[in-house]
C-alpha cells in the first residue's frame, strides 16, 4: 500500500499520451502501481486499494478490466515498439545478434473454478496425489537485445474450440462486438508472433523454442523473415523416408564427439543471460559433447543437425557421469554446432521471465471468471515488467562507476521492484512531511488515514 502513484510510474504512463485519454491513463498508473507494490496477491480488490489517495472500489476495477474500450494489448505493443526503437539507436545494436525465445505459459486455476476459455489438465493416474486443474494458456515471445534488455512481445491468447464457438455465436446473435474468432493452435500463434516482429534486415535474429514448436510451420516462417530458428526435435522426427534422427545420433561413434565447455558469465552470450548476482560469481560450467552435420530432414528441409550430450551434475556441481541427450535442428545449415548449442541455451531465459511474472508480479493472481479481464491482467503484468526493465536501463545510464553499472545490469525483477519501492516510500515520506505543515494538509492526512495520531489540540 502506498499513498500516491510514484513519479516514475507516472512518467512511464506519460508515454501513453496521444494513445489513451487522461482518465484511462490515470487508471493505468494506479493499476500498474498496484501490480508493482501490492502486498500478497494482486486481486482486483487489492489493486483497487493499493494507492490510498486514488482509492477505488473493487467492482469499478472489475468493470474497467472487462470494458471493451479499456484495450491493453495495443499499449503493450506501443511500449514494445518504443523500447525496441531505443535499443536500435544504440551504437552496437546492429553488429550483434538479437535473441527471441518463444514459449507457452499457463496461469493455473482451481479444478472446480467456473471460468471462460479454460484448458483442463489431464487427470493423473489412479492413486497419484493431486487433482486435475484448469488453466488459461498464452504464447509469449521475449526479445533479448545485445545490451541485455528484455522486451516482451504482445501476448497471444490461446482460445479453445469451445470458447471460439461460443464467442462467434454471441457475435451472430448481436450480444458481442468485435471480430469473428478463429481457432489457432499454439504453433500458429507462435508463427503470428514471428510474423509481426519487424527488425531491420541487417540484424541477425535467432528464434528459439522447445520441441512443442518444432516443425515446418515455424521454421518456414523464420526463413521467410530471414531469422534463424533453433529447436529440439522429438523422437519421431525422421530423415530420408523412415530413419530416426534420435537413433542416428545414438549410433554415432564416441570418438566423433567434440567437447564444448561453457562457463557461467564467460559465454559469448553472457550479456543476454540475466544471471543472479550470487550465481554470476560462481565458476559453474556446462560440458557438452556434440556432433553436427548438414542433413535434409523430413518436413523441415535442409538444416543443421546437432546431436548433443550434456553432462549432468549433482547439487554441488560434481559431474555424475550421466548425460542428457538432445537433437537440435537449426534452419541455417551453415552455423557451427557449438554456436547452435550456446544460442539454444538462451531459450531458458523465457522460463526465468515467466517465473518472475508469476512470483514477483502476480501473473497467476487473477481470480475472476471473465477471460477478457484475465487478458487485461496479463497485459498489465507485462507493462509492469517493461516499466522495471526501463527503470533498470535508466539506472545503468545514471551510474558513473563501472562496478556499480555492472551490478545494476544483473538485477532481476525482484531487486528492481525493491529499488523502485524504496523510491516510492521516500516520496510518500516527503508527501507526509509536506502535508503536515498546514492545517488543510493535516486534515487531508486524517481523511485518508483516520487512525493517524493527532499532534495537538489545535489540529
Amino acid at each position: 500500500m502506498i499513498v500516491a502513484v510514484p513519479s516514475y510510474v507516472q512518467k512511464f504512463c506519460e508515454g501513453f499520451c496521444g494513445t489513451v485519454w487522461e482518465a484511462k491513463r490515470a487508471a493505468l498508473s494506479c493499476l500498474l502501481a498496484g501490480i508493482l507494490f501490492a502486498r500478497g496477491k494482486r486481486t482486483q480488490s487489492e489493486l483497487a486499494r493499493c494507492v490510498v489517495s486514488e482509492g477505488r472500489a473493487a467492482s469499478s476495477v472489475s468493470r474497467r478490466m472487462r470494458r471493451r474500450s479499456f484495450g491493453t494489448r495495443e499499449l503493450v505493443r506501443h511500449v514494445t515498439e518504443r523500447q525496441i526503437a531505443e535499443e536500435l539507436a544504440r551504437p552496437d545494436a546492429r553488429s550483434k545478434r538479437w535473441l527471441v525465445p518463444i514459449d507457452g505459459v499457463c496461469t493455473q486455476r482451481g479444478g472446480d473454478a467456473l471460468i471462460e476459455n479454460a484448458i483442463k489438465y489431464r487427470k493423473k493416474r489412479h492413486g497419484d496425489k493431486g487433482r486435475s486443474t484448469k488453466a488459461h494458456a498464452f504464447v509469449q515471445g521475449l526479445v533479448i537485445t545485445p545490451s541485455g534488455m528484455r522486451i516482451p512481445l504482445p501476448r497471444r491468447s490461446y482460445y479453445t474450440q469451445t470458447y471460439v464457438n461460443r464467442q462467434n455465436r454471441l457475435l451472430k446473435e448481436g450480444r458481442r462486438h468485435g471480430k469473428r474468432l478463429a481457432f489457432k493452435t499454439q504453433v500458429d500463434l507462435a508463427c503470428l508472433i514471428v510474423s509481426e516482429l519487424d527488425l531491420p534486415k541487417d540484424i541477425q535474429v535467432v528464434v528459439t523454442a522447445d520441441e512443442y514448436f518444432e516443425g515446418s510451420k515455424l521454421t518456414d516462417m523464420c526463413r521467410k523473415k530471414g531469422y534463424v530458428f533453433i529447436a529440439p526435435v522429438d523422437s519421431r522426427r525422421t530423415y530420408e523416408p523412415t530413419k530416426s534422427l534420435h537413433d542416428r545420433g545414438k549410433r554415432l561413434p564416441r570418438d566423433e564427439r567434440r567437447k564444448l565447455v561453457l562457463r557461467r558469465g564467460r559465454e559469448d552470450t553472457a550479456s543476454s543471460r540475466r544471471y543472479s548476482q550470487r550465481s554470476a560469481r560462481t565458476e559453474a560450467r556446462r560440458v557438452y559433447r556434440y556432433v553436427s552435420e548438414r542433413r535434409t530432414v523430413a518436413g523441415i528441409g535442409t538444416v543443421a543437425v546437432v546431436y548433443s550430450w550434456k553432462e549432468r551434475t549433482d547439487s554441488s556441481g560434481t559431474p555424475t557421469g550421466k548425460f542428457s541427450y538432445k537433437v537440435l535442428v537449426c534452419s541455417d545449415p551453415t552455423i557451427d554446432g557449438a554456436l547452435i548449442i550456446e544460442w539454444f541455451e538462451i531459450r531458458w531465459q523465457v522460463e526465468v521471465f515467466f517465473r518472475e511474472l508469476k512470483s514477483d508480479l502476480g501473473l497467476e493472481d487473477y481470480r475472476g471468471g471473465d477471460f477478457t479481464a484475465c487478458e487485461r491482467h496479463y497485459d498489465l503484468t507485462l507493462l509492469a515488467f517493461m516499466l522495471l526493465e526501463q527503470y533498470r536501463a535508466d539506472a545503468i545510464a545514471a551510474e558513473h562507476s563501472p562496478v556499480r553499472r555492472r551490478m545494476v545490469a544483473t538485477l532481476r525483477t525482484s531487486k528492481l521492484r525493491a529499488m523502485l519501492e524504496r523510491k516510492a516510500r521516500a516520496e510518500d515520506a516527503a508527501w507526509f512531511a509536506r502535508e503536515h505543515r498546514s492545517r488543510d494538509g493535516r486534515e487531508k492526512v486524517l481523511e485518508l488515514f483516520p487512525a493517524f495520531p493527532r499532534t495537538g489540540s489545535g489540529d
